[in-house]
């Protein structure tokens, strides 16, 4: 069995593209296929696989892939329609054995989609739909100068008189659950309380969330801490359908900025808020290493958690409504 040198890359959609073992930029793939991990007591493939359920890939349990280039040695030789088995490691660098599920795809010649391709990508797209995740980062990166210099994303002037909005009404709305626990002691109306913990939150968050590339990594900033996370641990980025933006960090864990976005009114309006330009830029940092920043950002730089501040505003408050 004929074994070669490659290098492959997980598209958003769960797809490997194989790429020749010079072509470290990954500019040129040469076929695409779904592989799957070999168990070490695997003697038959299971019932059913290869085959695809749309279910297994999509709403919040959707898995997530790491898109980064990494080599791998391929045993079997490619063409239309055929197996292959890949030797890799994983994250960790523990060995990973995989093979196809499914037939191999080779690319056609010219420009547009892979003939043919399954479902599982959503390749074959009506007219007039978005583009493919890789097309997309292609897209953005295309976009993208690189400067050297750190880069930052935070919130419009929108987002922060809404924030302000939210402020105010956590602040009314604190005095008034004050007046009524002092007029008519405890009783349900302190879990008002919890409401306006959760509005501070949305108000801090939308008055300077902020994110910065650097050398480093990224530095993120919500509404109570900062919290940084290298490039090296980075998985990318995403904008859910509930307007909540996802930074995914290579041990499973996900820093988020939950509901700053109205994702119906950004499609009818045609809008393209701070938020999902940060996570088209984050992915095609994440992919295009070469487009990073090489400089170091300093402290101040990174933002201010108001989560803190707000609290202490609203300490105020109570304090202010019981001497009064």
């Amino acid at each position: 069995m004929p074994a070669l040198r490659v290098l492959e890359r997980v598209d958003l959609n769960g797809r490997t593209w194989v790429y020749a073992a010079d072509d470290a930029s990954g500019s040129t793939s040469l076929f695409s296929c779904l592989l799957v991990q070999v168990l070490p007591d695997e003697d038959q493939p299971d019932e059913g696989e290869g085959e695809y359920d749309e279910e297994d890939w999509e709403g919040e349990d959707a898995p997530v892939f790491d898109t980064r280039l990494h080599e791998a040695v391929m045993f079997g030789a490619p063409y239309e329609g055929g197996e292959l088995v890949f030797l890799t490691v994983d994250g960790d660098g523990n060995p990973v054995v995989t093979r196809t599920r499914g037939p191999v795809r080779l690319p056609r010649r010219g420009p547009g989609p892979l003939a043919h391709a399954p479902n599982l990508d959503a390749i074959e797209e009506p007219a007039g739909a978005k583009p493919l995740p890789d097309d997309r980062v292609a897209e953005v990166a295309a976009t993208l100068t690189p400067t050297g210099r750190p880069m930052r994303w935070g919130p419009g002037k929108a987002a922060r008189a809404g924030g302000l909005a939210f402020t105010a009404c956590a602040v009314v709305g604190t005095e008034f659950v004050t007046d009524t626990l002092l007029a008519d002691g405890f009783g349900w109306h302190v879990l008002g309380f919890f409401g306006l913990f959760m509005l501070l939150n949305l108000a801090a968050t939308l008055l300077n969330w902020r994110v910065t590339a650097d050398s480093a990594g990224l530095w993120l900033t919500g509404a109570w801490k900062v919290r940084h996370v290298p490039w090296e641990r980075l998985r990318g980025a995403a904008y859910t359908g509930e307007g909540t933006v996802e930074i995914r960090v290579r041990d499973q864990d996900t820093w988020e900025l939950p509901g700053i976005g109205w994702p119906w009114a950004e499609r009818r309006l045609g809008l393209r808020p701070p938020y999902k330009r940060l996570t088209d830029e984050i992915n095609a940092l994440h992919t295009r290493p070469e487009l990073r920043p090489i400089e170091q950002s300093p402290p101040r730089n990174h933002g201010l958690p108001l989560g803190p501040v707000l609290a202490v505003l609203l300490a105020l408050t109570v304090l202010l409504s019981f001497l009064g």
